[in-house]
């Protein structure tokens, strides 16, 4: 009887395993299925599938073909007329019979080539070169623009997948101290509420892990929608938060502010009153984009004095305080209450750290679109 009972036992215990194993190959095979983008090759597929490139790339072949009707001369008229006629001669009155004899058919052709005005023809040809220098500064903007919304939104899904990351070692430091309470409350140790406040905080736990993870989606498929779809909805992404540059200074930077599309068809008419609201409207342009070189710049040097903050110290304090909760907690010295508030005052910290790196490279990818290159 011990033997078929340890048998059976045997093939369960097999037959878990094996469905354990399956479980874990499946789940390896999966996560396996996720491809890993970086930020380089996510801007890469951006610049190629994302419409608004597509809509630039139009316009260019729209100017070129404007261009070519610019250069090319007027189409030449040609007309005819035919019909029946009749040749009179006064000195003939006489004879009517030979009248009838000189009727005719007439046909008649004409040619005709219109002849531009030379200044006229110069003017429409410096126009379609204008049109065409602005449509490819266009062109060089909406990758510019395009590339600077791809960094933000990548940085905004590494700063979900950093908070989705801490929401899970939260869900598994609380547990861990969830069992040590119901440890304690079953020996009497400690009361029956203790255990109920540490269940309470595992379903917040929990909460914010599903909220964190729902967030990781979203800005997933924010990014995807920059790229056209080209990365699925299924993918990783892996990188880094960016560091201050040591050599960047605010002198350089003014120089390299990015070009203007403003080449305006209109000053080749040599319109003097609509020649000065444009240069107008062109300084008041790049005023604006030296004010943002300089506000993006004064951001990314404080953010950065903000992250040598945590780096210098407050990120070792945040953690050896947890830890000196944690074991005292573990040898009865210190309270529930105690070792939580001592974990949400680290996980606070670790959040604002990667929220500071996160606006750190915002600012570092503004700036660089800003003055329409990379640092």
């Amino acid at each position: 009887m011990l033997s078929r009972l340890e048998t059976r036992m045997r093939i369960r215990l097999a037959l878990l395993c094996v469905i354990g194993l399956g479980c874990s190959v499946a789940t390896a095979s999966a996560q396996s299925d996720e491809q890993l983008y970086s930020l380089d090759m996510i801007v890469d597929l951006a610049l190629a599938r994302n419409p608004l490139v597509s809509l630039a790339e139009g316009t260019i072949e729209q100017q070129k073909g404007q261009q070519t009707a610019a250069g090319a001369y007027p189409n030449p008229t040609v007309g005819g007329a035919g019909g029946h006629g009749m040749l009179r001669d006064t000195s003939r009155a006489g004879s009517g019979s030979s009248l009838d004899r000189e009727s005719l058919a007439e046909y008649n052709v004409t040619v005709g080539q219109p002849v531009e005005w030379p200044a006229l023809r110069t003017a429409r040809q410096r126009v379609a070169d204008l049109g065409l220098s602005t449509a490819n500064v266009g062109m060089l903007e909406t990758r510019l623009n395009l590339a600077s919304q791809v960094k933000v939104s990548f940085y905004d899904l590494l700063l979900a997948q950093h908070d989705a990351d801490l929401a899970r070692q939260n869900l598994d430091t609380v547990e861990g101290v969830a069992r040590i309470v119901r440890a304690r409350v079953k020996s009497g140790e400690a009361p029956q509420f203790e255990s109920i406040k540490a269940e309470v905080e595992v379903l917040k736990a929990r909460q914010q892990l599903a909220r964190a993870d729902n967030l990781v989606r979203i800005n997933r498929v924010a990014v995807d929608t920059l790229t056209g779809g080209a990365l699925g909805p299924s993918y990783l992404a892996y990188g880094e938060f960016r560091r201050l540059p040591r050599d960047l200074q605010i002198e350089g930077l003014m120089t390299r502010r990015r070009p203007i599309s403003f080449i305006k068809i209109i000053h080749v008419l040599s319109l003097r009153l609509v020649k000065r609201r444009e240069e107008a409207e062109l300084l008041r342009t790049r005023n604006e984009l030296g004010r943002a070189v300089y506000q993006h710049f004064q951001d990314v040097r404080t953010t950065a004095e903000l992250i040598e903050v945590f780096d210098k110290g407050l990120l070792k304090q945040a953690q050896e305080a947890l830890r000196l909760a944690q074991f005292s907690f573990q040898q009865g010295a210190s309270s529930l209450l105690e070792v939580l508030d001592a974990q949400r005052v680290q996980r606070q910290i670790l959040l604002d750290y990667a929220l500071a790196r996160r606006d750190l490279s915002v600012s570092m990818a503004r700036l660089e679109q800003a003055v329409g290159g990379t640092l």
